[in-house]
């Protein structure tokens, strides 16, 4: 590491602090609320402490906030929690513990790379501690929230989040057209691999826009989030704004999102059932995915053809990059239901889960998905070894299957798609619930997800007058 970015490491840091600071007093001094004190946090994970972790973003801290405050108002107000919703908090763990027998009994679980029991317990305890506990809780804060506000101020503070973050993105956007200097660069939130500005001499036109978000693909899911809601407000400038900067991301998410945007909203906008729109929305993405790749000799034609158009550049680039890498490689499979595996990730996973399928139903437990060969990732097998690409699963249902294995997940699916009060929750918020459910399947929201699920049921609780508060 050179000093330039040990100095970009030390600034970013610093901005870390302060921003988290600068969050907490703001909460603190009720200038803010919850809501907008966890999704203004999720929005600056650009953010980060990199000698400590790159999750040490300012949701890291307010999470673990409120993870420790809720968990103590639990205990020290003696409530009681579901029994239901216990064991649905439990169960991801039980994925670990499987494994951890199957490694017992001498199964070969990871191809020779198996860790041993006690280091598949810890990191799966370890993870589950530090990543889904403190995401519920934060759940459980949002539930009280829900007793002072109302729906439409949380979907408000969505869609205030999702213009400033447009706002970031296109001043950074035209500031890496002027400067470039990297430190500088990553200072005001641009991630050192998506700089307009690199050694081969890429312009601002070949830039990712990120905002402050860790990566492009998280600020398209988030631009994603919010579209159905200025489109319920007929909010039209700001749409348009959300539209273009979604597609200067170059995000692939965005693009599906877009689509699922309609069939859900438009070509199935009758359908009033949460667990019929998931059914539905994800069938029809799923065949237009499968007719996209029947077609995709004429899209890599089309796209040859019309290279030197920056729109055509802009929309197809990435997505011909995986078809063209599907095509190149004789041996791999890279589509999944039609969807493009993204070579570095979710390929090396599906490849290893072909040769032992029922390890579907267990999953390979929390957190090791690193423990998998390197020799599945074909692409990248020497960065595997070297240790310089880590494990991360972009499409999210095939995560935590994964993760938690078949079995649990659509347990959880089922308990997480349960009807909400009809006499609270209108219509296109259970159509939206479902839209963000089948949205999961190709991003990282569940975040989103768990606060909405979480203020929906706080609303038909806390509106029923025979309900009486108990939480303060």
């Amino acid at each position: 590491m050179d000093s330039t970015s040990i100095i970009a490491d030390i600034l970013i840091s610093i901005e870390c602090i302060a921003l988290t600071i600068l969050l907490f007093w703001l909460y603190n001094s009720a200038k803010i609320n919850a809501i907008e004190f966890i999704l203004f946090g999720a929005a600056c994970s650009t953010f980060y402490i990199p000698f400590i972790s790159i999750t040490a973003t300012p949701l890291f801290f307010i999470s673990t906030y409120f993870f420790i405050s809720e968990g103590v108002a639990i205990f020290r107000n003696n409530l009681r929690l579901k029994l239901s919703l216990l064991i649905i908090l439990f169960l991801p763990v039980l994925s670990s513990i499987t494994i951890s027998v199957l490694l017992s009994l001498g199964y070969d679980v990871f191809d020779g790379n198996n860790p041993s029991i006690g280091r598949v317990l810890y990191d799966g305890v370890f993870f589950y501690v530090k990543y889904f506990l403190p995401i519920i809780f934060l759940g459980t804060k949002i539930y009280r929230e829900s007793r002072t506000h109302d729906i439409n101020y949380f979907f408000s503070i969505i869609r205030k989040v999702a213009i400033y973050s447009c706002y970031i993105g296109l001043f950074q956007l035209v500031l890496s057209s002027i400067i470039k200097d990297e430190t500088i660069l990553r200072v005001i939130g641009m991630r050192s691999n998506y700089l307009a500005y690199v050694a081969g001499g890429q312009d601002a036109a070949n830039a990712r826009v990120s905002a402050f978000f860790i990566e492009p693909k998280f600020l398209a899911a988030f631009l994603v989030v919010s579209i159905p809601l200025f489109l319920k407000e007929k909010k039209i400038s700001s749409l348009i704004l959300v539209l273009i900067v979604g597609l200067l991301t170059a995000s692939q998410t965005f693009m599906v999102g877009v689509l699922l945007t309609g069939i859900i909203f438009f070509i199935i906008k009758k359908i009033k059932n949460i667990r019929a729109n998931v059914a539905l929305g994800l069938i029809m993405i799923v065949i237009l995915f499968y007719s996209i790749s029947l077609l995709k000799v004429a899209i890599l034609d089309f796209y040859n053809a019309h290279s030197g158009n920056y729109v055509v550049n802009l929309v197809l680039s990435r997505a011909v990059d995986r078809y063209n890498a599907d095509a190149e490689d004789g041996e791999a499979n890279m589509n999944f239901l039609g969807i493009p595996l993204q070579k570095d990730s979710d390929l090396p996973i599906a490849l290893f889960f072909a040769t032992k399928p029922l390890l579907y139903l267990s999953g390979y437990g929390l957190k090791n998905g690193g423990f998998v060969p390197a020799k599945y990732y074909i692409f990248d097998e020497e960065r595997v070894k070297d240790g310089s690409l880590t494990y991360n699963l972009d499409i999210r249902w095939f995560y935590f299957t994964c993760e938690f294995g078949l079995i649990i997940f659509l347990i959880w699916l089922h308990y997480f798609t349960k009807k909400f009060d009809p006499a609270i929750i209108t219509p296109f918020e259970n159509k939206y619930y479902a839209f963000l459910i089948v949205f999961l399947f190709f991003s990282g929201i569940e975040l989103y997800i768990i606060l909405l699920y979480a203020f929906y049921m706080g609303l038909s609780y806390y509106n029923k007058p025979e309900r009486i508060v108990s939480l303060h």
